[in-house]
């Protein structure tokens, strides 16, 4: 229990408070995370690179293997600058 708090202070977000699930059970662990993504961000790029993240850091500062990281986008961010809008 302690541990699994532990790893939720790390990998929370502060804009997302309940963004963050972890499980572990018999020393694996399973995570769920509620991102929001910019506008003009291709999703798959940036879910893969966040479970790889996240993936590495359980594993690097725990020592459990972390059986799968989910992503779940909940919104689009559109409060960018116009000029950031139109880059594409």
């Amino acid at each position: 229990m302690v541990l699994q708090k532990t790893l939720q202070k790390c990998l929370v977000l502060r804009t997302l408070k309940k963004g963050v699930k972890v499980d572990i059970e018999d020393d694996i662990v399973v995570v769920d995370l509620n991102i929001i993504v910019d506008f003009g961000i291709k999703i798959p790029d940036v879910a893969w690179q966040v479970q790889e993240n996240v993936k590495n850091a359980i594993e690097t500062m725990t020592g459990l293997a972390c059986k799968e990281v989910n992503i779940h986008v909940q919104g689009i961010n559109m409060n960018l600058p116009m000029t950031r809008l139109w880059k594409n």
